[in-house]
């Protein structure tokens, strides 16, 4: 980080969406954020606009990927150890300090890089918890489940391939640490949070924007809300989101 001039770091759904990240970016700062559900295609060109004139860089606090255990199934897929992925199970019971929609962000984004291929149709019901049933390109199909906890206590990956099948638990391995009632899981090694850190430093090095990447994601969201709202499959409309 040390690399970064006056970063802006912000882990939790910015208030001042989009204006605050905006001036940020024009005033030269190079900004890492939280994508709010809520976010437009208005809001993601404002701040290509921003990047421009301040010559800064906006990545998406995306830390799904940056799970060591994650990371390396996100590793495996790209290596083809299972083959073209087909279908996409992901469950997450935890904390939501932000509602179940901020946190169906960063997971639609998981899925989207995970396959590789673009969603074309979202089915969302809404309730205790919250489901997506989304359709890709070429017949593949996702789900991605959460519900909301005191603390973690599910985060599963299921990714079926063509020539195999891949499981992963988020939260496992780790060292469990008791403090009272509270049990807090913590990895050995390279920490969610210094992974995502070492992206953006990449990132902001290499002065590659990853506005697109955010989009997509907070589009595909957008459209899963209205799907809830509606009751019915919403398409998935193909422009900055993917």
């Amino acid at each position: 980080m040390s690399a970064i001039d006056n970063p802006l770091i912000l882990l939790g759904v910015p208030t001042d969406w989009p204006d605050g990240i905006v001036a940020a970016l024009r005033a030269g700062r190079n900004v890492l954020a939280t994508i709010p559900p809520a976010a437009t295609e208005d809001d993601f060109r404002a701040i290509a606009d921003g990047c421009g004139s301040g010559h800064s860089v906006f990545v998406p606090a995306f830390a799904e990927l940056c799970r060591p255990q994650l990371a390396a199934v996100r590793d495996a897929v790209r290596a083809g150890r299972i083959g073209l992925p087909w279908n996409v199970q992901v469950t997450v019971v935890g904390p939501a300090p932000d509602g179940l929609w901020a946190r169906a962000v960063p997971l639609v984004d998981a899925v989207l890089e995970l396959t590789g291929l673009p969603i074309s149709r979202v089915y969302a019901q809404e309730g205790s918890s919250l489901v997506l049933a989304l359709d890709h390109d070429r017949g593949v199909g996702s789900t991605v489940s959460i519900s909301a906890a005191e603390r973690p206590m599910a985060h599963a990956y299921r990714l079926s391939g063509s020539s195999g099948l891949l499981v992963a638990d988020g939260l496992r391995p780790a060292v469990a640490v008791r403090v009272g009632d509270r049990v807090d899981s913590v990895w050995e090694g390279v920490s969610t949070e210094e992974q995502l850190r070492r992206e953006f430093a990449v990132a902001v090095a290499a002065g590659r924007p990853e506005i697109g990447r955010a989009g997509r994601a907070s589009m595909i969201v957008a459209a899963a809300i209205r799907s809830a709202r509606q009751r019915q499959p919403v398409e998935v409309e193909r422009g900055t989101a993917q």
